[in-house]
């Protein structure tokens, strides 16, 4: 009995290896206005973008799936689609601010771009990716 849950216990399948993004906290200005970030330990989504500084809400967001020439594609074209192999982007626009979130095809790694900044103070960010299994975050300050 004790060799059958050995044998269990070294099935490669049942590892899980946790998801790791390059960086636990970034900061993104007028200087630093792009970050590259991987994420190593499998496939993973765009889960959520948080924060206690903005309701985020109450600006306008948006996301879109892009296939490799840039062209976005519609619900229509989605349907049945390897949603892997196209760039997601996620855009806030509101509060004097606006970013984007990227996830690369393939799972090739996360951009994170601010592309307007007129808030009176800094905005703390939680970006959040994840899978089945597990998830794993950045913290992103926006100046």
């Amino acid at each position: 009995m004790a060799l059958l849950v050995g044998f269990a216990g070294c099935n490669s399948e049942v590892f899980v290896k946790p998801l790791k993004i390059s960086a636990t906290q970034v900061e993104l200005d007028e200087e630093t206005k792009d970050v590259s970030l991987t994420v190593s330990g499998g496939e993973w989504e765009l889960y959520s973008v948080y924060s206690e500084d903005i309701d985020l809400l109450r600006g306008d967001w948006s996301y879109k799936y892009y296939d490799e020439n840039g062209k976005g594609l519609s619900d229509y074209e989605l349907g049945g689609a390897n949603l892997k192999s196209y760039t997601f982007i996620y855009i806030y626009k509101g509060s004097g601010i606006e970013f984007w979130v990227t996830r690369r095809p393939w799972c090739e790694g996360l951009d994170i771009s601010l592309k307007r900044y007129d808030y009176y103070k800094p905005v703390n960010l939680m970006v959040i990716v994840g899978n089945d299994y597990n998830s794993a975050s950045v913290n992103v300050t926006l100046k």
